[in-house]
């Protein structure tokens, strides 16, 4: 009795840059009460990911409702479970005063197509008011599932067919630089 050929599949690490993502700070709602000092508030945010932490302008007499213009943070996504950290702090004579802060997942703004959301404020497990930030996602690849390195065991026992093995690609993102690698493969 002949063996057929078997295949083992095993995951493939994957590792390295995902995509780029551009975070855009737009506007906030806050519902601190600051007493007379209200209307001058100075808000500015900061988004935390990992080591890494951006801080924004500050909105100067910004009070409960500060918009940003042009405000935006860029990084890059190295994993979709990373948590991202923001804070709204209101900056005064004396340093700064925490007004709200939230915590999503990397996933919830790097999504293809971008996103444009409302994400509530919590200060010390109460409502704070929300935030209002936008993004653009440039992923550095399409991955519709995981991949998979595929081993094929041979029994020599068999007699050795010959035929014509055609592999079809759904998505690729290729860099300029890959010209010469496309030449080499082109048959």
């Amino acid at each position: 009795m002949q063996q057929q050929p078997m295949m083992q599949q095993q995951p493939m690490m994957m590792g390295g840059l995902l995509g780029n993502l551009k975070l855009h700070l737009k506007e906030a709602n806050l519902m601190h009460n600051d007493g007379d000092f209200l209307d001058r508030m100075n808000p500015f945010v900061t988004v935390r990911i990992q080591n890494r932490e951006e801080r924004s302008v500050i909105v100067e007499g910004g009070g409960r409702h500060p918009v940003w213009m042009m405000q935006h943070f860029d990084w890059e996504v190295l994993d979709m479970n990373h948590m991202v950290d923001i804070e709204v702090r209101d900056r005064d004579m004396m340093g700064s005063e925490m007004l709200g802060h939230a915590q999503v997942p990397m996933s919830f703004f790097a999504r293809v197509g971008g996103m444009s959301e409302w994400i509530e404020l919590k200060h010390m497990g109460m409502p704070a008011g929300n935030i209002h930030f936008t993004s653009e996602y440039y992923p550095q690849a399409v991955i519709a599932a995981p991949m998979m390195q595929q081993t094929v065991i041979i029994d020599q026992s068999m007699p050795m067919r010959q035929g014509v093995l055609k592999m079809h690609a759904h998505n690729a993102h290729l860099n300029f630089s890959d010209v010469g690698l496309l030449e080499t493969m082109s048959p």
